[in-house]
């Protein structure tokens, strides 16, 4: 049915963002970077 695979497309785009999220908090603590910084 289409709206499985509507789901299942839908659970893979939020595991590649949360990939993505998880690398990119690694990236910002090599290189010392927090959320706070954005806002000064």
């Amino acid at each position: 049915m289409q709206l499985n695979r509507i789901y299942y497309e839908l659970e893979d785009l939020n595991r590649k963002i949360r990939n993505l999220n998880n690398r990119l908090r690694r990236i910002e603590g090599f290189l010392g970077l927090t959320a706070d910084d954005d806002n000064k």
